[in-house]
């Protein structure tokens, strides 16, 4: 027996169960978990509705997947050029991006992936009817990819990437994602080094081009409409030194809040604007606490928005998301979350403003963080200790800051047009046929 057999049994028999067993037992001790498992309780019964109110213009439909908020960024640019020719349909993973998703002007439909079982793909491929697939990153699922080649659907990877110690490239994975990666048509990757990695999974001929990242061009775009309406006054902090702390965790906070409040002692008029990676309620209570016992004053930005005062207050404690692309502008640096736990969040959201960034140990998930180390728009630093030290000398050099957020915003602007790229290589691919020639003849 070849391995093309073997595979789909063991998932099947094996690996499916297993992630059953392994959700249900999450969602008894863990809030994300619990929250997704609940999502996907009805998610039949959702696509169905969502797919008999959408528009009723485009006759062809399209299959976004994506896991989470970063590969969401990914392949919005793309879900938004193609939404005027088809109808779009997204599936993501995590309860982290779901609400972001619905959000989303350009889908038809929007749900929870379910698992990953033969008969759930069935009936998501017999409710969808794709004319393509399209994985965004990496999170490529066996059935869906085996049950697309069985019904002819072409498949498209975009974004891809693949770090150097990834699992897959191991011998045990290996052989299951050549299997996959076989089924693709195109698989569009962010640099050379990872198109390089996925040729590794990949039979030969296969077709992988660079492409770039499209969330260069997604972060651009959403700088250049920034909203209406101030997000905050600027008069009580005018003139103050302000740090924006995007994405934290409460562990990051514990360590790195002390160290703020240590700055403030050299710099009296510091302040922080404080964006949790995910603001619970038990989240912001805690938070305010940790604040609390260094003698921190703050206040929540929905306070600050029904009227409250900032003159008296060191920290904007952010109660809200969808805010903080457009909150690192407020700010004279920026700390990006994730790095001092285990992976850096989005380091191009404070880059296209041109603010200097600083970040933890913890970086390996984000090529983009390398390229702009290498460019100097960020500072990395190894300890709590060091972000103080770091923050002290931004402060004490405004001249320094404005090259390094100048050396950001460049970064960027370099990095533009993989949506274009993008685009081409799936319209040369799997959105070949009538529709797709009329758009690109126009």
């Amino acid at each position: 027996m070849n391995a093309s057999f073997l595979w789909p049994i063991a998932y099947n028999w094996l690996g499916v169960p297993l992630m059953w067993t392994a959700l249900r037992v999450g969602a008894a001790v863990d809030g994300k978990v619990r929250a997704a498992y609940r999502g996907r309780k009805k998610w039949l019964e959702e696509l169905r509705q969502q797919l008999r109110t959408s528009r009723r213009g485009p006759t062809e439909t399209l299959w976004f997947h994506m896991p989470s908020v970063g590969e969401y960024e990914q392949a919005k640019p793309i879900m938004r050029a193609l939404y005027p020719e088809y109808r779009i349909v997204a599936t993501c993973f995590s309860p982290s991006v779901i609400e972001m998703l619905r959000r989303f002007p350009y889908q038809d439909a929007a749900i929870y992936l379910p698992l990953d079982s033969r008969r759930n793909v069935r009936r998501l491929f017999d409710q969808i009817a794709p004319k393509a697939l399209v994985f965004s990153k990496f999170d490529v699922w066996p059935n869906c990819v085996w049950e697309a080649r069985r019904r002819g659907v072409p498949l498209a990877l975009i974004a891809g990437t693949l770090h150097r110690t990834s699992r897959r490239l191991r011998p045990g994975g290996r052989s299951l994602f050549r299997e996959l990666h076989g089924g693709f048509a195109v698989q569009c990757a962010v640099s050379e080094e990872d198109a390089a990695r996925l040729r590794e999974l990949s039979p030969p001929g296969a077709r992988i081009l660079v492409t770039g990242d499209t969330r260069f061009d997604a972060v651009y775009e959403r700088a250049s409409s920034p909203p209406e309406r101030p997000l905050l006054p600027r008069e009580p902090w005018e003139g103050a030194f302000v740090l924006v702390a995007g994405s934290t965790y409460l562990d990051e906070e514990r360590k790195l809040i002390p160290q703020f409040a240590a700055v403030r002692e050299r710099l009296s008029d510091a302040r922080l604007i404080l964006v949790p990676h995910e603001p619970t309620p038990r989240h912001l209570e805690q938070s305010e606490a940790i604040l609390q016992e260094v003698g921190l004053r703050s206040v929540r930005y929905s306070q600050v928005e029904a009227g409250a005062s900032l003159a008296e207050v060191h920290v904007v404690l952010v109660d809200r998301v969808g805010l903080l692309a457009h909150l690192y502008g407020y700010g004279d640096v920026a700390y990006v979350g994730g790095s001092f736990r285990a992976r850096v969040h989005n380091v191009m959201e404070p880059a296209v403003l041109e603010r200097p960034i600083l970040i933890g140990p913890y970086m390996d998930n984000s090529p983009e963080a390398y390229g702009l180390i290498e460019r100097g728009a960020i500072l990395r630093v190894e300890t709590p200790e060091q972000f103080q030290q770091a923050l002290v000398h931004l402060a004490e050099h405004p001249q320094e800051r404005v090259w390094r957020g100048r050396q950001g915003r460049e970064y960027i602007l370099q990095n533009l047009g993989a949506t274009e790229r993008t685009l081409q290589a799936l319209r040369e691919t799997v959105l070949t046929g009538k529709r797709s020639a009329e758009a690109a003849s126009a």
